[in-house]
């Protein structure tokens, strides 16, 4: 099963397989794992008990965080307030929390939202097909996820650096042609 073209497969077997390797690599070790949260990462199988909290999906897990700190400053002035009308700092942390749900909830669907758009965007790119194709034959062959991302990166160094040359390229036909405009002017 190939994890990175959606179009081929059912979400469900895709989550479901990653989660059955992370599971793999947490319980039973893995050299190639690294500490930072990536997002390929997804939610352990239903298999997994409740005493493995620890392995909950780490994407989102790091989507939630980053929702909190972008309503950080309110909820800090919230909770400054609280603790002002003298409620204990357990009180005003609690209350902070349930006045800023709603803001963190919206900050967490625009940041996943923006991943499945991205995600769903490069599910027909060849690029982006052939680099996903060689990250799992490399971990077919053992190679651990972080590893194979970058061994697949390095194979198709230059069909990447192709989108630099023509991105910039394209800015720099912008760039001309607003010259001309407004030399025209």
């Amino acid at each position: 099963m190939n994890f990175w073209l959606g179009n081929k497969h059912s979400i469900i077997e895709q989550c479901d397989r990653d989660a059955m390797m992370r599971h793999k690599r947490l319980k039973h070790g893995d050299s190639d794992q690294e500490e930072d949260i990536d997002m390929s990462d997804v939610s352990p199988t239903q298999s997994d008990t409740d005493s493995d909290a620890e392995e909950e999906n780490i994407v989102f897990r790091q989507m939630a965080h980053k929702a909190r700190k972008h309503i950080a400053g309110e909820w800090q002035k919230r909770y400054e307030k609280y603790l002002n009308q003298n409620m204990s700092e357990k009180k005003a942390s609690k209350k902070a929390d349930e006045k800023t749900k709603g803001e963190t909830y919206q900050q967490f669907r625009k940041l996943y939202e923006r991943f499945l758009y991205d995600q769903y965007q490069l599910q027909e790119d060849t690029t982006h097909e052939k680099v996903t194709d060689a990250i799992n034959e490399f971990v077919s062959d053992n190679h651990g996820l972080k590893k194979s991302i970058k061994m697949a990166l390095r194979k198709h160094k230059y069909l990447l650096e192709s989108y630099l040359d023509k991105y910039d390229n394209d800015e720099d036909e912008e760039e001309d042609e607003e010259e001309e405009e407004e030399e025209e002017d």
